[in-house]
């Protein structure tokens, strides 16, 4: 199995797939999420996965608007706890710290902990064990990453300072997306529908999952359907009442892990 995903080995999206899938699963890193879809959409990856939203930041831009144009299937999702840790070269106190360097996202959700700090120049990277492997290339003990724990070990970093986001409740939640559609072989508590609706089209009756409406005036829509491996009434009520309706993907609840 081959997963297609942003940014470096032990990056947050790295770590979410070997919780996802197996450890041992093969990878194809990219700088940029177009370039993670593309590389699904080529078939020269089986999976993709892209996090569409933080708990603490919000969504990530312009990543559910990817998901819809991407043609591809939802398959699953994973909930990944983050635990954000400041490392450096070398164990110095904050206050001689003068660049910390992770992913923007990671930036904001630890942007709390460095008001302390004006002095500090944040700099934005690719991808948080991108930020880690860039402290390893300078010899500046001034410079430090905002990291996880794996990134951290396997770019041989020392910590400064842990779990600096403050925030026992900082979840990422990922999309896992195939170039078909996964059916649902077992009985699962919870399953999901994902679809993307027209600009205008009418919401369908009964409870909504989450909703979100892209720049396109087009929506991306969640609900909870009935029952594993069927496509339930509701899902087929949907497909056939509102015009230009189409169905992403059904897929069971995620669960949540740590990603520490």
């Amino acid at each position: 199995m081959i997963f297609s995903m942003l940014g470096e080995p032990y990056s947050f999206h790295h770590v979410a797939a070997m919780q996802y899938a197996s450890p041992d699963i093969h990878c194809h890193f990219h700088a940029g999420f177009d370039e993670v879809l593309q590389d699904l959409a080529a078939g020269t990856a089986d999976r993709a996965i892209i996090a569409v939203e933080n708990s603490i930041a919000g969504d990530v831009p312009g990543n559910y608007a990817r998901v819809l144009r991407s043609g591809a299937h939802i398959s699953g999702e994973i909930f990944l706890h983050l635990d954000m840790h400041l490392a450096g070269k070398h164990i110095v106190p904050v206050e001689q710290l003068h660049t910390v360097i992770s992913h923007p996202m990671a930036l904001k959700e630890t942007a709390v902990y460095f008001r302390a700090y004006p002095h500090i120049r944040l700099m934005p990277a690719t991808s948080t064990s991108a930020a880690a492997r860039m402290v390893t290339e300078q010899n500046d003990p001034g410079v430090a990453a905002v990291a996880n724990l794996a990134a951290i070990r396997f770019f041989n970093l020392q910590l400064i300072a842990k779990n600096i986001d403050k925030l026992p409740n900082n979840v990422t939640r990922f999309l896992i997306l195939s170039n078909e559609a996964t059916p649902l072989h077992a009985t699962h508590d919870t399953v999901k529908a994902s679809f993307s609706l027209m600009p205008g089209s009418a919401y369908p009756e009964g409870p909504l999952g989450m909703t979100r409406l892209l720049d396109t005036g087009e929506v991306y829509l969640e609900l909870p359907v009935d029952a594993a491996g069927t496509v339930s009434t509701r899902v087929q009520a949907i497909l056939g009442t509102i015009a230009g309706a189409q169905l992403l993907g059904m897929y069971p609840e995620g669960a949540f892990v740590s990603g520490s």
